[in-house]
């Protein structure tokens, strides 16, 4: 057993060598006994590497610092240093047996910032390497995970490299632990969706969480790259349609439309912290990070694998002629940037956005009143509400008297807040004759309809959804340019907030069509002059408007 004044003994010696540890850091080892020296003239370099070499260190002065010494000395090597520091003014540090001499403005500061540790293994590592000094001393936040640090430029690096080391060794070495979070709502991967030429990609949590930190190490797949005009068929190179011969031009577009090669590790992929990474087979995230952060990537994990709604969306594309379009009871309004018109049958009042915009629609939105698209100019938007059973038992009416068509009336279920796509479209493909080469290019036309729903609740009121809408319709005129057919597209884009189940109506879609014909009597009407009294010659003009009725139900809210 040790004896309590033996043991107060020995913490006093712990204590004191700690201190002299402490007091000495950043410092050379001097040596204890006096520096005499009488100088005359002495340039002040020589003279700080005769002083250097007599305590057995080695001194790097800047060119900057210049200077005559004058005196006889008789001093510690400490206070020396010191002294001349005050008298020339010049700063110094020293790196183990190196002493660096640098003019004053040489003085620079910097923050230091720990990613993946704290700001306290910082601290012990530096103090391990002898490297704080107390003239230079450094500010630490612990909150913050930051530290502030002033002095040579040289010695600020030194310790800016410390905490980069000290950060990346943490990352690499064995701090950092692994953790598998499954998923049961949300896609770890990402997913891609193709309309058309055209794909799309919906990132994952994993992906979702890299770029959140900066570092993009999650699973990734190919980029969606939109469809441009006149894409190549290159799939139909194989079937003899397409030149073997190849140009520099086709090598640049078939480079363009190649898969994207295997992209360059992202910066931080080989030790930064964290990754994420995405197993589908499981459909989970793999996190590798230091466990001091690992409940923070439970907490943004759970918040993100949360249940998405379901809403149904029926669409219902209906050909109206324009004359019957006016006995269908609606009111219109056509907006555009400078003008504001109304037209109706004339017995519905005067409408405003925030009015019920057809005859029995009920009052929906915050103050009793329909929450009314905001179109673009030249488009024409209505929200029906519960009339839009009215609606179409109108238009079934008509469509017994042959001045109405019902086109097609599509149903589809789709998560909240993802784009759902309904097309219809007819492709063919245009050859092009090139310089060495023949390209065939496919040309869609048709109807394109795409919609976003966003489920929106409010305690106490009835669920509403907000509907982004993008309508594309296209049709072959009838006209060639070069012999390549003339295709007219038409687009309209809007959003609108609707009460659920609850309908949206869409127009703006005008058609003509002409057309001739000739009837006669078979044989007589071919005698010429007189066979015109054996035939007879008609021409039709037909104007019909495209309507889009958009209904939405929420089947599960999120």
């Amino acid at each position: 057993m040790i004896a309590p004044h033996r043991f107060a003994r020995i913490a006093l010696i712990v204590a004191l060598a700690c201190f002299a540890a402490h007091a000495n850091a950043g410092e050379p080892r001097w040596k204890d006994e006096m520096f005499v020296y009488a100088a005359k003239g002495k340039n002040l370099k020589e003279f700080l590497r005769e002083f250097g070499a007599s305590q057995g260190l080695m001194v790097v002065v800047a060119k900057e610092v210049d200077g005559t010494v004058n005196g006889k000395f008789n001093l510690l090597p400490g206070s020396l240093m010191e002294l001349l520091s005050a008298s020339f003014g010049f700063i110094w540090h020293a790196e183990g047996n190196v002493v660096y001499v640098t003019p004053a403005s040489d003085v620079r500061s910097d923050v230091v910032h720990m990613s993946n540790t704290g700001v306290g293994r910082l601290r012990q590592a530096l103090e391990q390497l002898n490297i704080p000094d107390r003239r230079f001393p450094i500010l630490y936040d612990a909150r913050q995970n930051s530290a502030i640090v002033s002095g040579p430029s040289r010695y600020v690096e030194l310790v800016m490299q410390t905490a980069k080391a000290v950060d990346q060794n943490l990352n690499i070495g064995t701090g950092s632990e692994v953790r598998v979070f499954p998923l049961r709502y949300a896609w770890a991967a990402d997913t891609s969706f193709k309309h058309g030429n055209r794909e799309e990609r919906i990132p994952g949590v994993a992906t979702v969480l890299s770029q959140l930190y900066g570092n993009d190490t999650g699973v990734q797949l190919p980029a969606a790259r939109p469809a441009r005009a006149g894409t190549p068929a290159d799939a139909l190179r194989a079937l003899g349609l397409v030149g073997t011969a190849t140009s520099a031009v086709g090598k640049g577009r078939l480079a363009l439309d190649a898969p994207p090669p295997e992209a360059a590790a992202p910066r931080g992929s080989e030790g930064g912290l964290p990754q994420f990474r995405a197993d589908g087979r499981m459909n989970a995230v793999i996190v590798r990070d230091v466990p001091e952060r690992m409940r923070a990537h439970e907490a943004a994990i759970k918040a993100l694998d949360v249940k998405a709604g379901l809403v149904e969306i029926e669409v219902r594309i209906i050909e109206v002629n324009v004359d019957a379009a006016e006995s269908l009871g609606i009111n219109w309004r056509f907006r555009d940037q400078r003008n504001d018109y109304q037209v109706g049958s004339g017995n519905l009042p005067t409408l405003s956005w925030g009015t019920a915009l057809a005859d029995g629609a009920p009052q929906v939105g915050p103050n009793g009143n329909n929450t009314g698209a905001s179109p673009a100019a030249g488009v024409l938007t209505t929200v029906l509400g519960d009339a839009g059973k009215f609606l179409i038992a109108r238009v079934s009416a008509l469509a017994q008297d042959g001045r109405a068509n019902m086109l097609s009336s599509p149903k589809l279920l789709t998560l909240d807040n993802v784009e759902a796509v309904i097309e219809n479209l007819d492709t063919f493909f245009v050859r092009v004759a090139g310089n060495l080469e023949v390209n065939l290019f496919d040309v869609s036309v048709g109807t394109s309809l795409r919609v976003t729903p966003l489920i929106v609740s409010e305690s106490g009121e009835r669920q509403q959804v907000k509907l982004a809408v993008r309508i594309e319709d296209g049709a072959l005129t009838g006209q060639t340019v070069d012999q390549v057919p003339v295709v007219r597209r038409s687009a309209i884009t809007t959003q609108s907030f609707i009460a659920d189940g609850q309908s949206l109506l869409i127009a703006g879609y005008t058609q003509e069509s002409d057309s001739a014909g000739q009837t006669g009597v078979p044989g007589l009407s071919s005698i010429p002059v007189a066979g015109w009294l054996f035939k007879s010659s008609s021409k039709t003009r037909k104007r019909v408007e495209r309507l889009y009725l958009l209904t939405p139900k929420v089947v599960a809210p999120s």
